[in-house]
């Protein structure tokens, strides 16, 4: 069986791509840039964790979704919905 890796080089993909390299073949990783604080620290440790695995690596950026989510947007920093008790979730 194939895989394909998303890689945010956190622990719970770290740990994914290891098991997917045991019990798989994997044939691509894939990190996504969305903006995050830590995109450029993730997408370099992806890029080690696929080199360590022995498979290409491929960077998607989400530019509209970076864009959605800074500061200034219209969508940043609206409250979260409510419950009916009016606690946030």
């Amino acid at each position: 069986m194939k895989s394909i890796l998303l890689l945010s080089a956190g622990l719970d993909s770290t740990v994914s791509a290891g098991v997917a390299a045991r019990e798989t073949e994997i044939v691509r990783a894939i990190t996504l840039d969305y903006g995050q604080r830590a995109a450029a620290r993730e997408v370099e440790r992806s890029r080690r964790l696929a080199l360590h695995f022995g498979v290409a690596h491929e960077l998607i950026r989400l530019d509209f979704l970076a864009r959605l989510t800074a500061p200034g947007s219209q969508s940043y920093g609206r409250p979260r919905a409510t419950r009916a008790a009016g606690r946030r979730i």
